[in-house]
């Protein structure tokens, strides 16, 4: 008897070492890398008609966010973002919170940022890296 109680504890740690190892072993898509935006899908009644181009660069919790609207010149943004559990949440280097907590897709080196609610879905593709021209027109 004391034999099947100890055969029982043994089955029960290895199921639970088993079932700890593969948690651990589970691979998280990663969103870290450049990427620029592809396209702006909103619900919102209007976004404007200026031209809009986005690159954001993130890397292991910092991002870099490089935008410039119309025909003006480049803005540079910075600060830091956790991704968990398919959401993407961050501040700014000043402390302002993003615009939003993300719901994220990946694959075929894309991006996909929903913002809470569904209002918008902003689609990035991955590139290799930010361009030269973009880097010489910050302001």
């Amino acid at each position: 008897m004391a034999m099947m109680k100890v055969l029982r504890i043994l089955a029960m740690a290895a199921v639970m070492i088993a079932c700890l190892s593969c948690g651990k072993n589970r691979k998280v898509a990663s969103v870290d890398g450049v990427w620029e935006l592809e396209s702006i899908e909103t619900r919102s009644v209007q976004i404007g008609d200026a031209e809009i181009s986005v690159y954001l660069k993130l890397d292991s919790g910092r991002f870099d966010i490089y935008q410039k609207v119309g025909a003006g010149r480049y803005r540079h943004f910075d600060g830091t973002y956790i991704y968990s559990e398919g959401k993407l949440s961050g501040k700014y280097s000043d402390g302002r919170p993003l615009g939003s907590v993300y719901d994220v897709e990946t694959g075929n080196g894309r991006l996909i940022l929903f913002t809470a609610g569904g209002l918008e879905k902003d689609i990035y593709v991955k590139v290799d890296s930010i361009p030269d021209n973009v880097l010489e027109d910050i302001i």
